[in-house]
This record gives C-alpha cells, structure tokens and sequence, in this order.
C-alpha cells in the first residue's frame, strides 16, 4: 500500500517537473490538479483507510490507558474505605462516651495502630477549661501509654464534622512524621466524611522530634 502511495505521488512530481520544463514562462495550474486527481483517486480509498486505522489505534490505546487509571485509582479508594468503616465506627461510639457537660461538643476519636489495633478517646472536660482533654489526645494517650509510637490513620467524629484544634494538631505531630501519607479524617455523626488530611496538610511546616534531633518515634515499645 505505501509502495503504490509512494509511486503516485513519485508520478505527479514527475508531470510537474514536465509541466515546468514546457511551460517556462507560466506553469499550466489546471494542467497539474487535473492530473494530481487522476491520479488519486485509485489509492484514495486506501489512504483513507490507513488513516482511520492509525487514528482508530491512538483512540485505542488513549481509552486504555485511562481506564486502567481510573481502576487503579478506584482500587486505592475502595481500599481506603475498607480501612477506615472501622474507624469511623469506634470514633463515634466514643462521641458517645464524652464528657463535655460545658461545651455540649462531643468528640470522638480513633487511631489505628500498625498492628492493626485500634484504640478510641472522648473529649473530656473540666470546671477550670484549661485542663480539658480533647479526643485525639484521649485516644492517642491510650495507644502511647501501652507503647505504641506511630499510627497508620486517625479519624476524629463530632456532630459537625469540625476539624482538630490547635493543640491537637501539634500533638498528633509528635506520633506521625510531617511527610507521611497516613489519613486524618474528620467525619459528621451520621459517618459523613467531611475533610481528610494527611500530616503536611493538617500542620503545614511544622516543628516535631526532628527539629530537635530526636528521630521521629516509630517502633512500638514491649
């Protein structure tokens, strides 16, 4: 097929240098079309073809590519599901467990420890409001205080889906390095995701152990 292409187009050059050899002062114009389209017509068909074909493979390979994509990014987020429904679950039970008699403000809280153990905190309140402790300290304080020193996500619930104070962000900054990809989730009580962080978003730019050469705590303690 491209041998005959290749042959017309070789033709038509030839017609035209004869057609300037002839016409020195003016080359014949409607001389030269008519004879490209003789010419062409009998492999038209078959250009035609090639090209519908290699557009046809493009479009192709273009649909794959995205389909495979958009399942693989499917397959991470049925995954990520998967992980948090218990999650979301034990933090709000604990909103159930909270002692908030000032604020009216439950919260709770989970976090899922490497080994797959999930450890819960409710936001507890005192009279002096300084000595509050809020959720996300609660449940961290919990998994510390049996050793654990990093944690593979965190999901805090209230009846809004607010996000974690200050104080809180800073403290779970302590457990879970600046570059980890580890979710933060904030969801309403009836499980309705409402944000979602990782470390660098929750607490852009922020100061932890290594910032005081101390390496970022990870093993669990026996």
């Amino acid at each position: 097929m491209h041998v005959l292409l290749n042959c017309t187009f070789l033709w038509f050059f030839e017609i035209l240098m004869m057609s300037c050899h002839h016409h020195k002062s003016a080359m014949n114009i409607t001389f030269i079309i008519q004879s490209f389209i003789i010419l062409t017509i009998p492999v038209l068909p078959h250009l035609v073809v090639i090209i519908c074909k290699k557009t046809h493979n493009k479009n192709l390979f273009s649909v794959s590519q995205q389909t495979h994509t958009h399942t693989h990014k499917m397959s991470q987020q049925e995954q990520k599901i998967i992980d948090l429904q218990a999650l979301i679950t034990v933090a709000i039970e604990q909103t159930k467990k909270s002692y908030c008699p000032y604020s009216n403000y439950p919260v709770g809280c989970a976090v899922l420890c490497p080994d797959g153990k999930i450890f819960g905190g409710s936001n507890i309140e005192n009279a002096s409001y300084g000595l509050t402790i809020c959720a996300e300290r609660s449940a961290l304080a919990a998994a510390t205080s049996l050793g654990y020193r990093s944690f593979d996500a965190i999901v805090v619930a209230t009846k809004d889906g607010g996000s974690c104070c200050g104080n809180c962000r800073q403290f779970i900054r302590e457990f879970i390095a600046a570059d980890s990809v580890a979710p933060i989730v904030m969801v309403k009580s009836d499980r309705t995701i409402t944000k979602e962080f990782v470390m660098e978003t929750l607490l852009p730019n922020s100061f932890g152990p290594e910032n005081l050469n101390i390496p970022q705590p990870t093993q669990k303690l026996e």
